[in-house]
């Protein structure tokens, strides 16, 4: 048993550790191309396209390397539902660019439908829900070579209902097989694969998966629970213009896009690359919110938090945000435990970054 333990506790840290090397340069390519994108001529067309297939190209590889890592999860039941309450609006726009840039590299015409009386705040889970989407689609847009796509999002009172369908043969046996399947089947399919996931998440969230084919049209459903929460409207407008956000990271790259992002939406940022720095820095200056990394050299991110938390400094209480590479569900929730207010999974993209600190500024 004991060496059963420290199996699996080295093999938790080899995961850790292989997700957090290969996510980390690409959170730096996603991000470096986003900056171009904001600062790109749009019209000149082919450096548009160039950036465009650069940034589908390394979505989809961070993609498939999450999937790896859910699938992990799950062999070692580590899989944990993740629900909090979100703001179904802000979600859904934040995705949004996400899906759409899966499409971009493919013959596809992807449409969107967003049913307009959508409820504002539900208690759910968002994470999974989002990642079971990201791998539907990316499956449909692999496999429909030049057709049509749509996606509509509808809701009912215990539920939102994500619609993805298309027309052509999006080879349903393949897919029916891998949804019923308790286990791998010995005959290995990508699109399966991602399917087989799909059910995987589903079901730990209490999801309902649906798929239909017949000759000439698929459809694949989502019905995510939720519980519908007051919602009351505030005329509070967020200005980042004058905040001020420290930013704690050990890698210079990363610093150097988390601080031309918040350039961007008009707020300061203080870059520091470590834990101990970060706190030292706190003693003497103001901040209205801390991006923490969490894998770092010398002080961990939730073991500068911490502290933070357990001390007499006036901040206290400073809103803490995760960024990290490492996003499997102990991850998460480790941050929580530390005491961090809200987690963002790299790559970070400016629409998710600017939602995170309106919640807290």
């Amino acid at each position: 048993l004991l060496q059963a333990q420290k199996s699996n506790k080295a093999k938790d840290s080899f995961l850790s550790s292989v997700s957090h090397e290969l996510k980390t340069p690409l959170h730096a390519l996603i991000g470096s191309v986003q900056l171009l994108n904001l600062n790109v001529d749009k019209t000149n067309e082919r450096n548009l396209k160039l950036l465009n297939t650069t940034d589908v190209s390394a979505s989809k590889l961070f993609l498939h390397i999450d999937k790896l890592l859910i699938y992990s999860e799950f062999v070692a039941g580590d899989a944990n539902k993740i629900e909090s309450t979100v703001n179904l609006d802000e979600e859904i726009t934040a995705s949004k660019k996400q899906w759409e840039l899966l499409s971009l590299n493919e013959s596809v015409s992807f449409t969107m439908h967003v049913e307009n009386n959508l409820p504002k705040n539900v208690k759910t889970d968002w994470v999974h829900c989002n990642k079971i989407l990201l791998i539907a689609l990316e499956s449909a847009f692999s496999e429909n070579k030049q057709t049509d796509v749509e996606f509509n999002i509808k809701h009912t009172e215990h539920y939102v209902s994500f619609i993805i369908s298309g027309n052509g043969n999006l080879n349903g046996a393949s897919v029916f097989k891998w949804l019923s399947a308790d286990e791998i089947p010995e005959s290995w399919s990508e699109l399966g694969f991602g399917f087989y996931l799909c059910q995987k998440m589903a079901d730990l969230i209490g999801a309902t998966l649906g798929f239909k084919q017949n000759e000439n049209h698929w459809e694949f459903t989502l019905d995510n629970p939720i519980h519908i929460e007051p919602y009351h409207e505030s005329n509070k407008t967020v200005i980042f213009k004058g905040k001020r956000i420290l930013v704690v990271d050990d890698i210079l790259v990363n610093l150097k896009i988390m601080e031309a992002l918040i350039k961007a939406l008009g707020a300061q940022s203080v870059i520091v690359d470590s834990g101990e720095k970060a706190i030292e820095l706190l003693q003497k200056e103001n901040f209205d919110l801390i991006l923490m990394d969490c894998q770092m050299p010398g002080l961990s991110g939730q073991e500068t938090t911490k502290i933070i938390r357990d001390s007499i400094f006036p901040c206290n209480g400073i809103p803490i945000v995760a960024v990290t590479a490492n996003s499997q569900d102990k991850d998460r929730e480790s941050c929580e435990d530390a005491g961090m207010n809200d987690f963002i999974a790299k790559p970070i993209r400016l629409p998710m970054l600017s939602i995170a600190l309106s919640r807290w500024l």
